[in-house]
Parts: C-alpha cells; structure tokens; sequence
C-alpha cells in the first residue's frame, strides 16, 4: 500500500514539477486504438525547457499517420511525445497536454534504426524487416505502432515498394501507425 501512494504522490509531484499543463487524461474504449491531445509536450524533454513547442495530435481512426520533415525538425521527438504520453496514461498519471483523449493501447512498439553488428545474420535491411515483422505480427487494433525510418532499403525504388507494402499491412490491421 505504501509502494502504491508513493507511486501515486510521485505523479502528483511530476505534475506540479512541470512548467506546462498537466491533465489527467479522458481514457476511451474504442474498438481502434486513439490518441487525441491538444498542445502535447515531450514530458521529458519539456520538464527543464518552458519554451518546448507544442503540438496538436489527432490519431482518430486515420490507422496511418505520416511525419515528414527536414533533419532535426522534431519528427522523432513528436513521435517520442506521443509514446511518453500514452505510457504516462496507461499507469494513470497525468500527461503534458491541455486537453487528451486516450486509449489504453493493448501493445505500444517503436522501431527506430538499428544498425547491424557483424554477429547480425542479416545487413541493417534484413535486420529492419525481421523487427517489424516481429511487431506486426504482434499487433492488433488497438495498437500504437511508431516505425522511425522504415524499411532503410538499399535503392530508393526499393525502399518505397517495401515501405508501401509493409505500410498496407499495417493499414489492414486497422491500429495506429505512425
């Protein structure tokens, strides 16, 4: 019991620590997995920076979201700040938003790149595409499912056909990909 109220006082405390709004989050129970939060903050990196630049995420049924952008222009930390969040909301403690609407996600997976070691069977492609197959298979409806860098192909023209292709798979199963 005592673990418990400390656990408890700690989330407390993390959201009085925070120089943002920290809210209690809307928990949903749709058949999809959802996500929808107005000015989300990375709640690590936004703990010690009062400036951190929010955003507005709307994962509501779209099963694919893409992020694009230039090098270091916050497409990993967005990402990042949507997993933190959804963690931080699945254990009952408040997320850095002004307003969230969550679904408990019955498997949260981020991919990002992984760069192959010579104990490896396979090059970083081959290492890649056992990785997600491992999270699709593992996936369902309710799912968050993050792939930072996919499917890193040799070509250019190989990279997009395996990205589309793995990208439709996703879409079938009908979660969240990001």
């Amino acid at each position: 019991t005592m673990g418990m109220m400390d656990e408890l006082l700690s989330c407390h405390a993390f959201a009085k620590d925070v120089p943002h709004a920290a809210i209690l989050t809307e928990l949903t129970d749709q058949d999809h997995h959802f996500f929808q939060a107005t000015h989300l903050k990375n709640p690590v990196l936004a703990k010690e920076n009062p400036d951190f630049v929010p955003n507005d995420v709307l994962l509501n049924g779209t099963k694919l979201t893409f992020i694009s952008g230039p090098n270091s222009g916050g497409k990993t930390t967005l990402c990042k700040s949507i997993v933190h969040n959804q963690l931080l909301a699945q254990m009952g403690s408040y997320v850095l938003a002004e307003k969230a609407a969550i679904n408990l996600a019955d498997r949260i997976s981020y991919q990002a790149p992984k760069f192959d070691g010579l104990q490896d069977d396979e090059g970083r492609f081959g290492t890649e595409l056992g990785r997600t197959r491992d999270i699709f298979y593992s996936t369902g409806p309710k799912s968050l499912v993050i792939l930072d860098e996919l499917a890193e192909g040799t070509t250019y023209e190989e990279r997009l056909k395996e990205s589309f292709e793995i990208l439709s798979d996703f879409y079938t199963i009908g979660n969240n990909t990001i």
